[in-house]
């Protein structure tokens, strides 16, 4: 009988809880959309405006590059999203980054130029993808979408990936493999401790890898996608360098792909299949266009979601 009341009573609040998630939902929603417009208006707005670039580029014409390097709080800001995103009328330049330039973030100016430098060699004589999926974790909600991620690059890289999945994707073969491959993806859980950030990081099979972890390596890769929550996060208080993304920029990956918050699982894999589509587009992989991949996939993905700015804002390139 308690069993039966217990039910009547969740079917009866049921449809005000709905309406309370999409209620939660619009309030983020209009509030990201919000901290868009005003991050134009004091912020990238007179930034773009003070470089020249006064509007979106003409037919053929190729995107100019803008690199932010913000300090304290900032790091916690898309400032690449920035932007009043509903159509421009017909005539009138765009009010947005995203229209206007390809955002990539730096940690410091040190580290951009450490990563620009010309002719570094990659340290791998031959080239491999790492791929890290964990569509399942325990205590963790499922990612199914993290399968359609391992079969795209397992696809593309037929005979040049490493594929550890679920049990096998352990804190110590991780750390092994990182050490052999200049390319890696990791489509898994993340998480940032905001007290302590270097706490925070990618939850494998066994244990978590930390930006500690990260840290304390040395690394000669190319390319780090990062598809998972909150890799790009820093802290309260250390909001500079310390995440995860940066951990890796740091350590030697030149060009790495994070998220600065929670990221939905379809749209993760939306971007991956953008990103990957155009860096192999020409019968290799060239990481040197990370920056413009990752632009194109979160303007096609805004275009197609243009009333859930959550979708495409917390994805962010690092490097040249």
């Amino acid at each position: 009988m308690e069993l039966i009341l217990a039910r009547r009573a969740f079917e009866d609040s049921a449809p005000s809880l709905e309406a309370a998630l999409r209620q939660a939902r619009y309030a983020m929603e209009s509030g990201l959309t919000g901290l868009a417009a005003w991050m134009w208006d004091r912020i990238t707005g007179p930034v773009l405006q003070a470089l020249g670039i006064h509007d979106a580029p003409g037919p053929g014409e190729a995107y100019p590059r803008v690199w932010w390097c913000p300090t304290g709080l900032l790091n916690l800001l898309p400032l690449h999203a920035a932007g009043h995103h509903s159509p421009a009328p017909a005539g009138v330049a765009p009010r947005t980054v995203i229209d206007r330039a390809v955002s990539s973030y730096t940690p410091t100016l040190r580290a951009l130029l450490e990563a620009s430098r010309p002719g570094r060699p990659p340290g791998h004589g031959d080239p491999r993808m790492l791929v890290v999926a964990l569509a399942e974790t325990p205590g963790e909600l499922p990612l199914p979408a993290v399968n359609t991620e391992r079969d795209l690059l397992t696809d593309l890289f037929a005979d040049r990936h490493t594929l550890l999945e679920g049990r096998s994707a352990t804190w110590d073969a991780v750390r092994a493999e990182l050490a052999r491959h200049p390319w890696v993806h990791f489509s898994c859980h993340g998480d940032q401790d905001l007290s302590d950030p270097s706490r925070g990081g990618l939850l494998l099979s066994d244990r978590v890898l930390t930006v500690e972890d990260v840290a304390a390596g040395h690394h000669r890769g190319e390319f780090a996608f990062l598809s998972a929550c909150k890799t790009t996060t820093g802290g309260l208080t250390l909001t500079e360098e310390v995440t995860l993304a940066a951990a890796l920029h740091h350590t030697g990956y030149r060009h790495v792909i994070g998220t600065l918050w929670s990221v939905y699982d379809r749209s993760a894999a939306a971007v991956s299949a953008t990103v990957y589509g155009a860096l192999t587009a020409g019968g290799r992989f060239s990481p040197a266009r990370s920056a413009h991949a990752l632009h194109t996939a979160t303007r096609r993905l805004r275009d197609a979601e243009p009333d859930r700015p959550s979708a495409w804002m917390p994805f962010a390139h690092i490097g040249p």
